[in-house]
């Protein structure tokens, strides 16, 4: 009970006027503290030291030279580029409307056979086992003694 709205719920504690004295090991140690005399000598050279900047300065010329380098390579590719596009543009001939140029191959002298569905109670058992060259070539007779 965290929060209680009622006095008989609060506890009341034990400890409550009785001195505690807390032993000389438990006690934190004392804060060390310089003397007065060193805190007033500050020595100037670690008080304000001349700081080199060249590290950094080397770090921003190196950045510099490199983000130069990286805009000429870009510009360079975009050229590069919109010359390709270009010699493929001059290259490529002009489109033409309409269905594309095929050459058209010579007639056959004899045409290709009609394949029409033969019903499957035709076929015999036996003939289940033949390979397929011999049922296309029994197929195709059966088409010309039709046609006759």
């Amino acid at each position: 009970m965290a929060y209680s709205r009622y006095d008989s719920d609060k506890q009341v504690p034990y400890m409550d006027g009785i001195p505690v004295k807390i032993s000389e090991q438990y006690k934190p140690p004392k804060k060390i503290t310089l003397p007065s005399a060193i805190l007033n000598k500050l020595n100037p050279e670690t008080v304000l030291p001349e700081y080199d900047f060249t590290l950094e300065r080397s770090v921003m010329e190196k950045m510099s030279e490199w983000r130069q380098l990286r805009n000429s390579q870009r510009s360079a590719r975009r050229e590069r580029i919109e010359a390709e596009r270009q010699a493929r543009v001059a290259s490529e001939p002009e489109e033409k409307l309409g269905p594309p140029e095929r050459p058209l191959s010579p007639p056959t002298s004899k045409p290709y056979p009609i394949l029409t569905p033969v019903p499957i109670n035709r076929l015999d058992v036996n003939q289940s086992s033949r390979s397929v060259p011999d049922l296309v070539q029994q197929l195709e007779t059966e088409l010309r003694d039709k046609r006759e």
